[in-house]
């Protein structure tokens, strides 16, 4: 497939594999929404937009609605993604539903062009480029990157953020500003400072300006956040509204180590297996994506220290998967979660793309990857819960 794109220019092979995955995506969904029974909706929503407003979908509709004043449970869905798309409904009137797609799908496009001009930098070659592009678009859940969901938003401006930081001509505060804004998308958005900081201390240009530069890009990247803690403050009297509105999903920090034992534990002695097989399977295969993480994590490592891989998002890629593992989910599924987040460890992209020295191997795993994908699709979109 690769193979006959390369009579096109580098965007338009981008925009075609970014094609092509939409509408397979948006036929799979239609399908699954239609044909797969589901208790979750009734009666379930069958066509589009409505069978990429799933799960959370709901929470950013309520806070365009009627705010977080209106919702508080809601103060952990960060700003960004229900502000745009509050701002176009009420200049439109057009359904924010359809907004909220046209927000998501079109941040995706545009997302999937930096990430194969990131690519590049990480090693000057075209095909390399885009098999870490079709990585990105075929990972099992990549799907949510075309819902209802501020995921692609955040990859947007968390992609903008790191090109604007490694390449020739270095902007601290242009990267500070985008990283500024995929933090209000998602709180994970401010990990990525770690990559300007490291290719900061890389350049070696310690001179007045740039050290400038750097704390004003630094400040920048951390306002978004700050003021949306003083809205919530002022709207509710509590510093950590956020954390409040987070402890209604039962989580607690914990040893991300602990955390994986747990989910090895539940593996070998899950108490409702009889009465809850789905709880089950979804341990599985939070364990399953837990695991590849984290043997990608160690690649990446591995690769930052043969200079084929930038420190800077090397780090950011560990640190944040320590994150999410730090993040225990109630027993008996403490890694309910790493799926759906997994996919937004964006440098794991890069490994992939050159993961594998035999054309038949990498054949095998965008095959695998992208029939996960098609039945991960189809399930979410009938209602049921993936991630």
């Amino acid at each position: 497939m690769i193979s006959k794109l390369r009579q096109y220019p580098w965007w338009a092979q981008c925009i075609l594999l970014w094609l092509c995955v939409w509408v397979s995506l948006n036929m799979v969904g239609l399908v699954g929404a239609r044909f797969i029974e589901s208790e979750q909706f009734s009666p379930a929503p069958q066509q589009i937009p409505g069978i990429w407003s799933r799960w959370d979908a709901g929470y950013y509709l309520a806070i365009v609605f009627h705010g977080y004043a209106g919702h508080p449970d809601a103060a952990g869905f960060f700003p960004l993604y229900p502000m745009l798309i509050s701002l176009f409904y009420r200049f439109s009137g057009v359904n924010p539903e359809l907004i909220g797609l046209f927000i998501s799908n079109g941040a995706c496009l545009i997302a999937t062009l930096i990430f194969y001009k990131i690519a590049r930098l990480v090693k000057d070659d075209h095909g390399y480029a885009l098999r870490s592009t079709l990585a990105l678009l075929v990972f099992p859940t990549s799907f949510f990157y075309f819902a209802l969901y501020a995921e692609s938003l955040y990859l947007l401006f968390a992609l903008l953020g790191v090109y604007l930081a490694l390449r020739s001509r270095q902007s601290n505060i242009g990267s500070g500003l985008a990283l500024g804004l995929s933090s209000i998308a998602r709180p994970v958005g401010g990990v990525l400072d770690i990559v300007m900081m490291i290719e900061f201390v890389r350049r070696r240009k310690f001179d007045a300006k740039s050290i400038l530069s750097l704390g004003f890009g630094l400040a920048l990247s951390i306002l978004g956040v700050v003021l949306y803690v003083y809205y919530l403050y002022i709207l509710f009297g509590s510093w950590t509204a956020i954390s409040e509105a987070q402890a209604h999903w039962h989580r607690q920090w914990q040893f991300p180590l602990i955390t994986y034992w747990e989910g090895l534990k539940a593996l070998v002695n899950f108490p409702h297996l009889r009465v809850d097989w789905f709880e089950y399977a979804s341990n599985v295969m939070d364990l399953g994506f837990a695991s590849f993480a984290i043997w990608i994590a160690i690649v990446s490592v591995v690769w930052a220290k043969r200079g084929e891989l930038p420190w800077g998002l090397t780090i950011y890629a560990v640190v944040l998967l320590l994150f999410f593992l730090s993040s225990q989910n109630e027993l008996p599924t403490p890694l309910w979660g790493v799926t759906r987040w997994a996919a937004s460890i964006f440098p794991f992209y890069f490994v992939l793309g050159n993961m594998f020295k035999s054309n038949k191997l990498q054949a095998l795993y965008y095959t695998g990857s992208a029939l996960l994908l098609i039945l991960f699709t189809a399930w979410w979109t009938s209602g049921r819960w993936i991630g």
